[in-house]
């Protein structure tokens, strides 16, 4: 315990100077529409990028800034880095889609999360349309009422919501309900396991529920040509895979857009 402890405080004063010194960057990994194989959203990803050019894996030190509260720090750094690139967009005359922020569940217990996002999109003047934020399913375990009425709140004020990883744990249909989200992200091991019949008919059922309640839906992890071609036979609406891109810079993404249409 006191190594991990150790740790997770070696960890937390090295995010502080990386973030001063500008190491952490924000990569975008596109979403695609399942019919026009276009571009039409992104989720926004952090990298640590040390001096060196290492990469340090997310998952090397999320957790642990999860669990020392720090990863506020970040996801803040994600949300403004996202408003300052949209602003970009819209000062240049260019086109705007919606980019995803991931939220940390210690975000969902802070008294001012309302507050700051609200201030941070009218800095940039970024309509808060343009901003969808991740909630995954384990938010719910802690306090059921207030993670519901902090979406509702995002709702009211234009925010989009969307539930990443769905179907890997806590949810449950009668949860779903009472959701005010725009957006389902499948977990991807039900897009790896489409090899049976028993799995693809428990995805293409979640698929064909979630569109009967209005909700869009995206399958993340899509990563071959059998797997495109099954979604489209879903009413899936959305995929995001390396089948497709990998998260990339801003000004790789920049391009991207440019040019629209990917593999065909």
């Amino acid at each position: 315990m006191r190594e991990e402890l150790n740790k997770s405080i070696e960890i937390a004063a090295d995010a502080k100077r990386a973030l001063v010194n500008k190491e952490f960057k924000v990569f975008l990994q596109p979403k695609v529409s399942i019919k026009s194989n276009k571009v039409v959203g992104a989720e926004a990803l952090i990298r640590w990028i040390k001096p060196d050019g290492t990469v340090i894996p997310a998952g090397n030190f999320v957790p642990m800034l999860e669990k020392n509260g720090f990863i506020v720090n970040i996801d803040y750094f994600v949300y403004e880095e996202v408003c300052k690139y949209l602003r970009n967009r819209i000062d240049s005359g260019m086109s705007t889609i919606v980019i995803s922020v991931n939220v940390s569940r210690v975000h969902m217990f802070t008294d001012d999360f309302i507050s700051k996002l609200v201030r941070l999109v009218k800095k940039y003047r970024v309509p808060p349309e343009l901003i969808e934020f991740e909630l995954t399913e384990s938010v719910f375990e802690s306090n059921e009422d207030s993670m519901l009425e902090t979406m509702q709140k995002l709702k009211e004020l234009g925010f989009k919501i969307s539930i990443d990883d769905f179907g890997s744990g806590y949810s449950s249909l009668s949860l779903l309900k009472k959701m005010p989200v725009d957006v389902l992200k499948i977990d991807r091991e039900f897009i790896r396991n489409t090899t049976g019949d028993k799995e693809e008919i428990v995805l293409s059922s979640v698929i064909e529920m979630a569109d009967k309640m209005g909700i869009s839906v995206i399958c993340e992890g899509a990563e071959t040509a059998e797997q495109i071609d099954f979604l489209k036979g879903t009413s899936c609406d959305m995929v995001q895979g390396y089948y497709f891109s990998k998260p990339i810079s801003c000004i790789e993404f920049d391009e991207l857009l440019e040019h629209g249409i990917l593999n065909q």
